[in-house]
């Protein structure tokens, strides 16, 4: 399959938009997903129609995508996507659909480009394969699965990871820390903020924030095991926390083998008239002159009370301990 293929129906989706009033990025998002899904499946049909003696391994292709995460996913984003067009879902399927076919038309494949197709839609359902990041961060976002528990989209290996190599606000510090692919990564405005992760589903917002501290005097070295344990202390953590945090639970474990405090926190504070809470974990990590701090939460309006806040934090509370628990400090390796 030639490789400008995707690249076509991919630009298509444009041409559809114009016709929707998109008020919201969501339905952009899942146009270009569900584009995606009828250009692959219109071009595994193309592939079986040219070269009948391939239909077991388009038939192994269909199978690979459609029992992967992001073949879930796929599953449910025609649904969403009708709810969200309503009554301009119809001509927006009979267009994309009608256009999309009529660019594949003439469509003439070798046996090795049908072959090379068939092998990156296999490689696509391990991740692995030509997909552009919006598109895969979408079609994992409606897998009902991760939906309900988020930790399982990391589990089943989708996951980015983000290297500190280079970064000037890492301080020095070489780490790595894993995150959902669906996730957004955006650039911290702070001058102590590395890095932040965004989730965004249905039912709320998660964020994890990468935070780099130079430690004071006498701290700016490598650490006692008095030191330490001071550091690592809850009322020295609740110090690191937005002002008037509350800490539900805090521990001392370890991460990569290093020393980590892990407290549970609560921050609640209000904005012209409206409460705004965040419920969440957060890993604080000291290394020699610096400390991190892999902030984790759930947040949104609670204004009506934590209820929602609260189940969202449920059901990511598993994500974040596996987010913690990937990070892996480069430099200490090289050592």
């Amino acid at each position: 399959m030639k490789p400008h293929i995707l690249i076509t129906f991919l630009a298509l989706i444009n041409l559809f938009l114009g016709q929707v009033s998109a008020k919201e990025s969501n339905i952009t998002k899942l146009s270009s997903a569900y584009g995606f899904i009828i250009g692959q499946e219109l071009s595994l049909e193309l592939v079986e129609k040219q070269f009948p003696n391939l239909s077991t391994e388009v038939k192994a292709a269909w199978f690979a995508f459609n029992t992967s995460g992001i073949g879930e996913g796929a599953k449910s984003v025609k649904g969403d996507l009708e709810v969200a067009l309503g009554d301009k879902w119809p001509e927006f399927k009979r267009k994309m659909s009608e256009q999309i076919s009529l660019a594949m038309k003439d469509q003439q494949l070798t046996q090795k480009q049908a072959e090379e197709f068939l092998n990156q839609v296999k490689k696509r359902s391990k991740g692995q394969g030509l997909l552009p990041q919006p598109i895969l961060a979408t079609l994992l976002s409606a897998n009902k699965r991760f939906e309900n528990n988020p930790a399982l989209e990391m589990a089943e290996g989708w996951k980015t990871t983000f290297s500190t190599k280079g970064h000037e606000k890492a301080k020095g510090m070489k780490f790595k820390v894993s995150y959902p692919s669906s996730w957004q990564a955006a650039e911290g405005s702070r001058p102590n903020i590395v890095q932040k992760f965004i989730g965004k589903s249905t039912s709320g917002m998660d964020m994890v924030t990468l935070t780099t501290k130079s430690l004071p005097p006498p701290f700016d070295k490598k650490l006692t095991p008095e030191e330490t344990k001071e550091i690592l202390s809850k009322d020295v953590v609740i110090e690191m926390l937005p002002s008037g945090s509350k800490i539900l639970l805090h521990k001392i474990t370890k991460i990569d083998g290093e020393p980590c405090a892990m407290a549970e926190f609560i921050f609640v504070t209000e904005r012209v008239g409206i409460k705004i809470a965040q419920k969440g974990m957060v890993f604080v990590i000291p290394r020699p002159g610096n400390l991190l701090l892999i902030q984790c939460a759930s947040g949104g309006d609670a204004t009506k009370g934590m209820k929602d806040i609260d189940e969202r934090y449920l059901k990511t509370k598993s994500l974040f301990t596996l987010i913690g628990a990937s990070c892996v400090f480069v430099d200490k390796w090289e050592e």
